[in-house]
């Protein structure tokens, strides 16, 4: 059975990392992947980047979505009402690389441990670096929600 993912990828002028962050996914056998991008009102070439992947003979299946700008959260949400009920959903911003095992990581963690959500840590790279650790299983994240803690990186 094909597993189906969807990456739900903000973008707000970000023509310098949009094509590096849709390029870090990985689409291995067994994976059907595709990722909603929804410029959220960018005034740079970030969406004539997205729509040169889409034309050209690249094999990820990306969904541009324009809209005014609204901010990130509403960014996230326009890309989550496009996106089916019955798959995984992934968050990547389009200035963050896919770590190349994500998917399959996760994955496995989910259903290993019949969680519905999870999360993971975050490693910087560029001109920061080092790590961020989030909760990674449902008690802890919901813990983390009650205090007003953050529970993802995004």
């Amino acid at each position: 059975m094909t597993i189906k993912i969807y990456y739900m990828i903000p973008m707000h002028n970000a023509e310098d990392t949009i094509v590096e962050a849709l390029k870090s996914i990985r689409f291995d056998a067994g994976y059907d992947v595709t990722a909603v991008v929804v410029d959220d009102g960018s005034t740079d070439q970030s969406s004539e980047k997205v729509q040169s992947l889409i034309t050209s003979e690249w094999p990820l299946k990306i969904r541009l979505i324009k809209q005014r700008q609204m901010g990130v959260c509403e960014a996230r949400n326009t890309a989550l009402a496009e996106i089916p009920a019955d798959v995984w959903v992934f968050l990547l911003d389009a200035d963050d690389a896919d770590f190349p095992d994500r998917q399959a990581v996760m994955i496995d963690y989910i259903q290993e441990n019949q969680l519905h959500v999870a999360g993971s840590g975050v490693s910087l790279f560029g001109d920061e670096t080092g790590r961020w650790s989030y909760p990674a299983h449902d008690d802890a994240i919901k813990l983390a929600i009650n205090l007003g803690v953050a529970p993802f990186a995004h």
